[in-house]
């Protein structure tokens, strides 16, 4: 119910999917969410927000543009929506999220921070 609420608010766009899930094949280590966005992405010719490794293998092979969330974090902090990266990704490693050591170095140096 909700989700149609904020569909008929206009904020949000359900889109069904489209003929490039079938064009994708069979990837049995994609869950169904991955797979969607993935074709989405093809047929709608726009960003891919993804960590999944092996999806964004894939989304590379379809010349796909992808983004991590690591990227979003550092778009938001150069556009002043947040302040620092760095609390953010304590919080969400203590959720349970997995970043690489190596990833995490990586953005905060771009960011001009450390953990």
């Amino acid at each position: 119910m909700a989700l149609v609420q904020v569909e008929q608010s206009g904020i949000l766009d359900i889109k069904k999917d489209g003929d490039a899930i079938h064009r994708l094949g069979i990837l049995p280590s994609l869950d169904a969410g991955e797979i969607s966005a993935l074709a989405l992405a093809i047929d709608q010719g726009c960003l891919l927000l993804m960590d999944e490794r092996l999806g964004r293998n894939v989304a590379r092979l379809h010349k796909i543009p992808v983004v991590g969330s690591a990227g979003i974090l550092l778009a938001a902090k150069e556009r002043g929506f947040v302040a620092e990266i760095a609390p953010i990704l304590t919080s969400w490693r203590s959720w349970g999220y997995f970043l690489s050591p190596q990833l995490i170095e990586a953005v905060l140096r771009r960011a001009g921070e450390e953990l």
